[in-house]
């Protein structure tokens, strides 16, 4: 059996049943994405901006359904029962009614193509919203596992490495949700593997240039991918142009940010972005101080919640689990080899890309001048897994079926403690 065929058996079997054992909305930012990529549908692709965040109307079931299921904050003993279900179908779109949402307008619709298309198709029909809500969790979860696939499938090393970090249940939770994370994480996975391939025509260069524009049109942040061409391209100009377009498009995201995002509203946290500048302008060590720090606090904290750390970020996974999907992570590196060329350069990528991701959150979510970083989450690294696991990539494991029988162990049996945990955790 090969990575690829492994991957789409337990990733779709784990997806399918996140996308119904997850209650609706405990999943981080769910509501706003949820309420983001129905409006989109609607046509407020660039919806009014207010303190709060983007706003637009839409239909008041859209709303209502919302409302069924979500508590905020949820508290720890704090269930999902069946007549919050049974209510929920008889939920109705109301479209003689509006109701205003608020949600973050920092993302682009590219982000949200697969939800934006169960929207589409929900509102032609037209569905009940519940319908509509798990129909998106279910496009974006198949769309999620065809890119993965894809990724796995044009990579010439690494298979199976792309398959391990592709089947950590955090990456399959939010595969099976309303997030943008999983299109991120996919199209950051496939543009890897388009960069390893090594572009040798005008159309491959194009194709991947291409690739880089929608990575840098999900999230900014991870763009520096391309830096990738640098140790494979073969053809003159290539890397230049590969590296254009994924910073071109970085660049028009951020500044999409700029003009339709908003600061975070936490006056209880006194966030404060210009003066966090100040002060980094006045101090800059300040912010290698916070970082060093939060590393050594909290740096094994964010390896647990790139495996799973569940609903609301409050379903952690048991000890065994993490350790079993490290290793395995080891072992699938340990596959195949790649050149010292190409470990350089993604030791760079790794460290620029932890590196603005914690300048980013210090900026937006941190205090002016803490000592600490808020806002960070172990999610983030999930984009880049085989591209930082590629540093210590090695012909260790010649024998494709140690890594197939680890990696199918591993993977279904972490999933179904995944899945347990989740369960256990919101029913009764």
């Amino acid at each position: 059996m090969t990575a690829q065929r492994l991957f789409i058996i337990i990733g779709l079997c784990a997806a399918m049943l996140f996308t119904f054992a997850t209650p609706p909305f405990q999943v981080p930012d769910e509501v706003g994405h949820f309420w983001r990529a129905v409006t989109i549908a609607r046509g407020a692709i660039l919806p009014r901006i207010e303190r709060a965040g983007g706003v637009a109307q839409l239909e008041q079931g859209l709303s209502t359904i919302v409302f069924v299921f979500w508590v905020a904050p949820p508290t720890p003993n704090y269930k999902v029962t069946w007549p919050r279900f049974r209510t929920s179908w008889y939920v109705r779109l109301e479209p003689e009614h509006r109701a205003t949402v608020t949600f973050p307008a920092g993302y682009t619709p590219v982000a949200y193509l697969p939800q934006i298309a169960a929207a589409l198709l929900t509102r032609i029909i037209p569905a009940r919203p519940v319908i509509t809500f798990y129909l998106g969790r279910l496009f974006n979860a198949l769309a999620y596992i065809a890119l993965v696939a894809f990724a796995i499938r044009i990579t010439p090393v690494l298979q199976w490495l792309f398959a391990a970090a592709a089947l950590l249940p955090m990456a399959l939770f939010l595969a099976a949700s309303w997030s943008p994370d999983a299109m991120t994480i996919a199209a950051s996975f496939v543009f890897t593997a388009a960069l390893l391939r090594a572009p040798r025509t005008p159309r491959e260069v194009a194709l991947t240039a291409a690739l880089g524009a929608c990575v840098g049109l999900c999230k900014p942040g991870y763009v520096l991918i391309a830096l990738l061409a640098f140790a494979v391209a073969t053809m003159r100009g290539a890397a230049r142009a590969i590296i254009i377009a994924a910073t071109a498009a970085g660049f028009a995201l951020a500044m999409w940010n700029a003009s339709r995002s908003y600061a975070p509203v936490r006056p209880d946290a006194h966030v404060d972005p210009p003066a966090q500048i100040d002060c980094l302008r006045n101090n800059p060590a300040r912010f290698a101080e916070a970082l060093a720090h939060e590393l050594r606090v909290n740096g094994v904290d964010y390896t647990r919640q790139m495996v799973g750390r569940l609903g609301m970020l409050d379903v952690p996974l048991p000890g065994p689990v993490i350790w079993a999907e490290a290793l395995v992570l080891l072992a699938c590196a340990w596959t195949s080899s790649v050149s010292v060329r190409v470990r350089a350069v993604a030791a760079m990528i790794s460290i620029a890309t932890i590196g603005g991701i914690a300048l980013a959150s210090y900026i937006g979510w941190t205090p002016p001048c803490a000592t600490n970083i808020d806002g960070l989450q172990g999610r983030y690294l999930l984009p880049i897994a085989p591209v930082m696991f590629s540093i210590i990539a090695a012909p260790l494991i010649r024998r494709e079926r140690i890594a197939l029988i680890a990696l199918a162990a591993v993977a279904a049996i972490c999933n179904a403690v995944a899945l347990y945990s989740v369960a256990a955790r919101y029913y009764s």
